[in-house]
């Protein structure tokens, strides 16, 4: 069985309404998308994992050698999104006031009627909304193979999203420090 090319030009033609109107349709849902949505943004801070050892008494001159497991790397990777580093970064750029990080629970009428059926919980703690918004819009990841890890942070405006990556790296080196300081002390 076969179709010639002249019976699927008079389908066409008898369908040209509905595909002009799909058409239309269509493009009109992805114009009122694109007038609705949120624009994102994305930075990236890329970060060097020392992974030589730290001698706080040495024989050496020179620092300790390279190690050979990257599970440091990883380890380092799982470090950066936890808790004590994003709640520095909450607390340096006061996150729990931004809208986009902890918005206000509903004012309107839909969220004050939908209050009526299901009860309301207490409201959260700012804080932990905001390190929560936080850790949903940050990736770390290492760069493959290397000791280099990326931190990417999506946030509305790409102003503030540098200043969220920059600040995840900086509390991380902060928090590291502190680490470090404390194992100096004890030694």
């Amino acid at each position: 069985r076969s179709t010639d090319i002249g019976g699927l030009l008079g389908v066409l033609r008898r369908n040209l309404w509905k595909i002009i109107a799909s058409t239309i349709a269509a493009l009109t849902l992805a114009v009122a998308y694109l007038a609705l949505a949120t624009p994102l943004y994305t930075a990236t801070a890329s970060l060097f994992v020392d992974p030589r050892t730290r001698k706080v008494v040495s024989e050496e001159v020179v620092q300790g050698g390279f190690g050979s497991d990257l599970a440091l790397v990883e380890s380092q990777v799982s470090i950066l999104t936890s808790d004590a580093v994003l709640k520095r970064v909450v607390d340096k750029l006061n996150l729990d006031s931004d809208p986009e990080f902890a918005p206000p629970l509903g004012q309107g009428v839909l969220s004050r009627i939908k209050a009526l059926v299901i009860p309301r919980a207490a409201d959260p703690d700012k804080s932990v909304q905001a390190i929560a918004a936080l850790y949903q819009n940050i990736k770390v990841k290492r760069a493959q193979k290397t000791y280099v890890v990326d931190v990417d942070v999506t946030a509305s405006s790409p102003i503030k999203a540098q200043r969220v990556a920059e600040a995840v790296v900086e509390a991380y080196l902060a928090d590291q420090t502190a680490a470090k300081a404390a194992e100096a002390k004890r030694a």
